[in-house]
Parts: C-alpha cells; sequence; structure tokens
C-alpha cells in the first residue's frame, strides 16, 4: 500500500508533499540508484496527527482510505494510540538530503553514498541501514571512511555471512570511525572522497578534504574527552556542515 510505482503515483495524482522516492535493499546491493518507485509517508515525524490530511491532501487521505482495512488491521503494537494511517521510523534522518546506505541481507558489504533525486530525500526499505548528513562533500568523507581497508577487513572479520541478515545494526555501531580516521592516510581519503562526491552525487570538490575530516573528528573526538591522538590541525571551511546528531558520535547508527 505504502510503495507504489511512478505510473501508479501519476494516476492517484498524490500530493507530492507526501510522497517520496524510494530504493530497496536490491536496489541498493546492484547499484540501481535511481529510483523507480515511491514510498507514502504521511507523517513528517512519528505520531504526528494524520487527520489534517482529509483537507490538505485529500488524493492521498482518499488513496489511504480505500486500504484502510488492511493499514487499520496492522498488528504490531506500535501501532496501538497512533493516528490513523501511521507509519514508525521515522526521523529528522529519514528526510536528510544525503545518506550513506547499505543492504542488510546481501553477504557483501557495498555501501553507496545516496543524495536527493529530484530535489526529495531518497528514503529506504526496512532491510536497509543508513546514516544521514545534511552535507554531500561531509557525506563523502564518512564514506571513504567506511570502504577503506581498515572498514572492510573490520567487517569481514566480525560478520557472520551465514546469517540471515549478516549486516546488522549491532555490527555496524561497532564500526569506529574516529579510529578509522585516525588509521587513513589523507592522500588516500582525499581520492576516495572526491570520486565518491563526483561518481554519487556529481559534486566537484577542488580541495579542503582535510578540514571537513577534521570537522567530524572534532565533533567525535568532543564526545571522547580522553581521546589520546589527534591529527595536525589544518585550517575549516567558514561553512558549518553538519547538525545531523548521528555525525557526532564516530559510530554509525547511535
Amino acid at each position: 500500500v505504502m510503495e507504489l510505482g511512478v505510473a501508479k503515483v501519476r494516476e492517484l495524482a498524490l500530493e507530492n508533499e507526501y510522497v517520496f522516492p524510494m530504493l530497496k535493499c536490491t536496489d541498493l546491493f546492484r547499484g540501481r540508484l535511481r529510483p523507480e518507485r515511491f514510498m507514502v509517508i504521511p507523517q513528517l515525524s512519528f505520531g504526528e496527527d494524520t487527520g489534517h490530511l482529509a483537507k490538505d491532501a485529500p488524493n492521498l487521505w482518499a488513496y489511504l482510505d480505500t486500504h484502510g482495512s488492511i493499514l487499520d488491521s496492522r498488528g504490531s503494537s506500535i501501532y496501538r494510540s497512533q493516528p490513523r494511517f501511521a507509519v514508525f521510523g521515522l526521523g529528522d534522518y529519514t528526510f536528510a538530503p544525503f545518506k550513506i546506505a547499505i543492504s542488510g541481507l546481501h553477504k557483501e558489504a557495498r555501501f553507496v553514498l545516496l543524495g536527493p533525486h529530484d530535489g526529495k530525500p531518497v528514503v529506504l526499505d526496512d532491510a536497509c541501514y543508513s546514516i544521514s548528513f545534511s552535507d554531500g562533500l561531509l557525506a563523502s568523507v564518512c564514506y571513504a571512511l567506511l570502504t577503506s581497508d581498515v572498514s572492510i577487513d573490520f567487517i569481514e572479520a566480525v560478520v557472520s555471512w551465514d546469517s540471515k541478515r549478516p549486516i546488522s545494526k549491532k555490527l555496524l555501531q561497532r564500526i569506529d570511525l574516529l579510529s578509522v580516521a585516525r588509521k587513513a592516510e589523507l592522500a588516500d581519503l582525499e581520492t576516495a572522497a572526491s570520486r565518491a562526491a563526483e561518481r554519487f552525487l556529481g559534486l566537484e570538490a577542488t580541495g579542503g578534504w582535510g578540514a571537513r575530516l577534521e570537522e567530524l573528528t572534532d565533533s567525535w573526538e568532543a564526545v571522547r574527552p580522553h581521546s589520546r591522538e589527534r591529527r595536525p590541525r589544518v585550517r575549516k571551511p567558514t561553512a558549518s556542515a553538519t547538525t545531523n546528531a548521528s555525525e557526532s558520535t564516530g559510530r554509525l547508527f547511535d
């Protein structure tokens, strides 16, 4: 009900504010990063009232009401005492413009970097994991860290590929990006981040990767007062790059 193809979205003329481009875990793994499906999200935050949709988004409300018997009979306890047609798993991260994402079901660690599609954030199915960013170049630096040999070797050392969902939240939370950053060669990181920004996001950066890395590591070190190592200081860019809480921990999906 909440996943629709392009033709169906056009046929129903659903209000654009509540329809988002969507990728599934297999899309991520196969590198099919141009969305061909959409997800209906009738709330912009968990628990938000949906009754106003009857007036503010009548086409969407009519569509959901048509499938009301299915949606109203969802058995999970998470929907109890929630507004009609509620969804879960929403947060600021859902609507962040940039994401690093990975499939939880496939037997290889393939991270991808996602940017907006037609001006809207890409959302993912529940078999994916992601970390969100407000700035594409910072996301590119983090992508370079996650796809470095240090990170991939760590995943290979701890993962159980025989599991039904080998890439799990618990595994991803064990990746210590601050430690990875300390071991990274800046020249290699700059090359990887620049390639990722251009390949995935169509962004070009002429420099400043060291400053962006320091901006990330400074935020991670701020929650580790006893950190023993620090990278040499480099000049920071003038613009603040991020406000997302997930970028300030040094670990994924806190």
